[in-house]
């Protein structure tokens, strides 16, 4: 399972890298990955100190690379 997690924080990295910051939603859409798996990585990168997580409304938020 951490293998797992390690991989899907590699996809969304390079998802941010290319695509630029996106909020959870796109961002989870343009990965197609699962909801548990995806909020594990998201987790994994904010605890590693390589994305930036900004809320932009009442539910919304944003992800950056660092």
């Amino acid at each position: 399972m951490i293998y797992d997690i390690g991989e899907t924080a590699g996809v969304m990295w390079k998802t941010l890298e290319t695509k630029g910051p996106q909020s959870a939603k796109k961002l989870k859409k343009a990965t197609k990955l699962d909801s548990d798996i995806f909020y594990m990585a998201l987790g994994w990168l904010a605890r590693e100190d390589k994305i930036d997580i900004k809320k932009t409304g009442k539910t919304k938020i944003k992800i950056a690379l660092k």
